[in-house]
């Protein structure tokens, strides 16, 4: 042991403890635990014992070489008995330093207590250390999760509050409406925008004036007693012609009288065909009052 050495045991003397090797192998400054396992694979060929009765130090000579040595695993609980928390090897022998011309900064960084040969003390800070880490990232992962539920309730919340208000839009202008009829509603909004969009209308075809705002102020005159069942819908030449099914022709009459009430169309006597099963086919053509719909 040295002179310099503290009072604790922390230096071995090779000549009674230690054996030593320089071995061909690639080893950095930090050894992982996958290079220990290869450089006691290369060493233990070099030890009289086999190397699960050793502790092992490694320490890199230069790129290709590596400094190994090993004690007894029955002379590391002395030194950690005695207080020590670093156990390197003193006192190479002439082989290895002949292997390098600083022998001194070769050994300085290995110690024997690392790994499973650590004192108690530095194994119980490692494992609270990983404790508190664990702690804090369960902690923030928590947040996290909270945050993440947090922002699906409000999004959920915003979702259900606006199909409240299109269910309430819908009632307002459609009332008693099932969910057929406003699918079909929906269809015939996407059918309309369509129509609308940039180059929907053949190359020489004028686009005309929107009709739609006429055309709901003469469903507005619709009588709310009168149960017709719409078929179809179409507009050519600024006519419109509403094909609707009832059960009467007076219930024909009465339609056609009350969508003429609008200020905007003239409404034509309904053509009535019979549908053979009972009830009535009657077509009725809508004509834009001069000025008020092109």
């Amino acid at each position: 042991m040295n002179e310099n050495t503290p009072s604790t045991p922390n230096w071995l003397d090779t000549a009674e403890h230690c054996y030593w090797a320089v071995l061909q192998e690639r080893c950095g400054a930090a050894v992982s635990r996958k290079d220990r396992i290869r450089l006691d694979f290369a060493f233990e060929g070099e030890l009289p014992m086999p190397i699960e009765e050793v502790i092992t130090a490694y320490a890199p000579l230069d790129e290709h070489r590596t400094l190994a040595c090993a004690v007894d695993r029955n002379q590391a609980p002395s030194a950690v008995d005695a207080g020590a928390l670093v156990l390197r090897p003193d006192n190479p022998p002439e082989f290895v330093q002949q292997a390098t011309p600083d022998i001194n900064s070769a050994i300085s960084p290995m110690n024997f207590l690392t790994g499973h040969a650590a004192p108690r003390p530095v194994q119980r800070s490692k494992v609270r250390v990983c404790a508190e880490l664990a702690a804090v990232v369960g902690l923030v992962t928590g947040i996290l999760l909270f945050g993440m539920h947090q922002r699906v309730n409000l999004a959920n919340k915003h979702v259900q509050e606006l199909n409240l208000a299109r269910q309430t839009a819908i009632e307002d202008a459609l009332p008693g409406v099932g969910v057929a009829d406003e699918l079909a509603l929906l269809s015939e909004l996407r059918q309309l925008e369509r129509s609308r969009a940039p180059g929907a209308l053949p190359t020489g075809l004028e686009a005309r004036r929107d009709i739609t705002p006429a055309l709901a102020h003469a469903l507005q005159h619709w009588p709310s007693e009168l149960h017709a069942r719409t078929r179809r819908l179409s507009t050519s030449s600024g006519q419109l012609q509403l094909q609707t099914e009832v059960d009467a022709i007076e219930e024909s009459e009465q339609l056609a009288q009350a969508l003429a009430r609008s200020e905007h169309w003239n409404a034509g006597v309904p053509r009535v065909e019979s549908q053979g099963r009972g009830g009535f086919l009657a077509t009725i053509t809508l004509e834009p009052e001069p000025g008020s719909v092109p």
